[in-house]
This record gives structure tokens, sequence and C-alpha cells, in this order.
């Protein structure tokens, strides 16, 4: 479903200018694969790197329309950031701190309200806060409901995506998740307990690592059989029988052989996080910040200019 989510956003932003930016990322046959979503890893760190790009822009932009005297109560607040980060106390104090000090100020309401505000006034506006919030946000919703195994967040989010799959004429996914959804609502309440605890895995007690079933297999069986193993180019008929019937066990084999050879370090185990490793945050960050020296100068969600054009133009 993710994949056909992001097929779905890569296709209403074809030609807006979107593609021109991965451009600036990816290049050549790389490019054509995130566009296409033919590399699922690259294309969803794509989205995920336009997607805090535009979240940036947005609240800058918002920020830029408060009270001054707003703007200095919240940095007041950030000053009293805790410096020692290793003390769990002073951090979570600091937070509750933060948390009461946004509720007060009613600052999500003053948010909604200016969104919808601007929507109205602006046309560009509306139209890039429909890719940030109706388009792109779904997805990551499903993303971090998957991660989290928050089954109620993932009915959500595919309530949303099912939309879009209507919208768009993907008419399988569409009359899937409808059918999905319907047959949630009927079922008894042991069955949906039971879907409820098993529609991802994860294989680690580490947070923010359960992944969905489908994709499962890919990081276990077949990272093994495929990545070390391939058959692309092999014509003999009895050869691809034996590849075949030996698939799962040389899979098991190179795993154990792995654990008991300590293979598997810090930065490749099933317990580390790649998107947490040093040299992923440098890229992010990297990338993050051209996409933003790109984005920046088209004002995607100023008021001043009300045209919708394509980016770059």
């Amino acid at each position: 479903m993710m994949k056909c989510g992001m097929t779905v956003i890569w296709g209403l932003l074809e030609e807006s200018g979107i593609d021109i930016l991965i451009g600036e990322l990816y290049k050549g046959a790389t490019h054509r694969a995130v566009l296409s979503v033919a590399h699922f890893n690259k294309s969803l760190r794509a989205i995920k790197l336009i997607f805090t790009a535009l979240h940036i822009l947005l609240h800058n932009e918002f920020v830029q329309s408060l009270p001054t005297t707003l703007i200095d109560q919240f940095e007041q607040c950030m000053n009293k950031m805790p410096s020692n980060f290793t003390n769990v106390d002073d951090n979570q104090q600091w937070y509750a701190y933060v948390l009461d000090f946004l509720s007060n100020a009613k600052l999500k309401n003053v948010f909604d309200r200016w969104i919808d505000e601007s929507c109205e006034k602006n046309l560009k506006f509306r139209f890039w806060t429909f890719v940030l919030l109706d388009l792109i946000t779904p997805l990551i919703k499903l993303y971090t409901a998957l991660r989290t195994s928050n089954f109620s967040a993932r009915n959500a989010a595919v309530c949303d995506l099912a939309e879009l799959f209507f919208s768009t004429n993907h008419r399988q996914y569409a009359r899937l998740t409808a059918r999905h959804l319907s047959d949630l609502r009927v079922c008894s309440q042991q069955y949906f307990d039971y879907l409820s605890k098993s529609f991802a895995v994860s294989r680690s007690n580490r947070n923010f690592s359960t992944i969905a079933l489908d994709q499962t297999i890919e990081v276990t069986i077949n990272k093994m059989g495929k990545g070390h193993g391939g058959i692309t180019g092999r014509c003999s008929t009895d050869l691809i029988d034996v590849w075949s019937e030996s698939y799962a066990f040389r899979s098991m084999l190179s795993t154990i052989t792995s654990e008991l050879a300590g293979v598997e370090s810090a930065s490749n185990s099933i317990e580390s996080h790649i998107e947490c490793s040093s040299s992923r945050m440098s890229s992010d960050h990297v990338d993050l910040q051209i996409i933003l020296n790109k984005l920046v100068d088209e004002k995607l969600f100023s008021l001043d200019t009300d045209n919708v054009t394509q980016l770059f133009t």
C-alpha cells in the first residue's frame, strides 16, 4: 500500500517542478527509479525529505505572521532548554513546560485558523498546503503507524489513502482498501484484536523498528537469498530448480553463519537503525539543505503571489 501511495504522490507531482528538484539529489537511472518507485527506500527517503522541507517552510511563514510578543515568549521558553541532555528528569520537565506553554497559547488553534484563512485568500498557498497535508501526510502517517505498530493510526491513514486512490483512479487499491475498511467495521472483536497484533512485525526491541508483513520477507529471506546468490543470467532449467528449492535453506544458513562468525556489527545488525547512523544523518542534512535552498526562493506559502506555476520556471 505504501508503494501505491508513493506512486500516487509522484504521479500528482509530475511536472510540478518537484521531479526536477529530486534530480538534484539523484541522477540518471536512480532518479527515474525514485519517481517510478522502483527503488522503494530511496523513493520513500525523497518523500520524507520533501515532507520535512515543506513543513519547515510552512512553519517559518506561520511564525512570521505571529505577534512579536508571542514570539518573544516562545523564545524565552526555548532558552530554558536543558544543556545536559543526559538528565532525563530535567528534559521531561522542560518538555512538559513547553507543552503547557503551547496549550495556554492555543497555538494549534491559531495555526489551524491561519491555514484556513490563507487557503481562502491564496490559490498557491492552497495548492502546496494540499500537497503537504492531504497528499504526503497520509503516507507519513501510515509509515509512522507501521513503525510504531499502532493499528488505530494505521487504519486512520488507510482511510485517508483510500480517498486518494479513488480520486486518482487507482481502481484496484481503491476497491481493496474500501473492502478492507468495511470488513474491519463488521468483523468480530476477537478477529479485530488478532489483526491489531499481527499486521506488522518487529525483529528487535528497538523503538520505531516495526515493519509491514510484506516487507519482512524482503529484509530476511530475500535479503540473504537474492543478495548473495543471484540467479540473473542463469538459463539452465536444472540450475533454476536447484536454486529455487534451496532458496530458503541458503538464506537461513547465511544468517546463522553470520551470527556464528560475528559478521554483523553495530552498524549493520538488526539492532541498528540506518537512519540514525552518522553518515545517513549527515547525508540527509545535506540533501535537506539543498531542497530548502531551492524552494525558499519559490515562496510556496507566501501570500504575495497567487499564481500556481511550475517550480524553477
